[in-house]
């Protein structure tokens, strides 16, 4: 039955998803109109983020595979949609236990970010960085 609808986004989630599948792709559509960051890692999350890429072009710009899973269905989908995720730790825990995961790493690169750029005069490094170092520092 859902071979018919897969043009239709709406069609397919009347078709062959619940409520909690409608709810889902509308958070993750939402988040992405917020310009906010969105963490998958399972079948059902990705699902929703090709279903929310399909009812609004560019969602998948703000989409970021946490994580792998040992179910082979998530890795054609992240293949399809071209993302590669950041740990490869093959979770079966479910309930978003590798995006949990991911967070601190997230933050911590955000915060190594920042630190960065709030001193743009130590950059751009040069290839001659490691020889011009002075080890005398530490």
């Amino acid at each position: 039955r859902a071979r018919n609808a897969k043009n239709s986004p709406t069609e397919m989630l009347r078709i062959a998803g619940g409520p909690d599948l409608a709810a889902l792709t509308a958070f993750i559509a939402q988040a992405a109109v917020r310009r906010t960051p969105i963490l998958v890692d399972d079948v059902a999350s990705l699902v929703a983020a090709m279903l929310a890429d399909r009812l609004a072009p560019g969602v998948m710009d703000y989409v970021i595979a946490a994580n792998t899973s040992a179910d082979r269905t998530g890795d054609v989908l992240r293949n399809r949609l071209g993302l590669t995720p950041l740990a490869d730790a093959r979770l079966t825990l479910g309930s978003g236990a590798g995006a949990l995961l991911a967070v601190p790493v997230l933050r911590t690169a955000t915060a190594l970010l920042d630190e960065v750029l709030a001193y743009p005069d130590r950059l751009p490094r040069t290839s001659r960085a490691i020889d011009d170092w002075d080890p005398e520092l530490l």
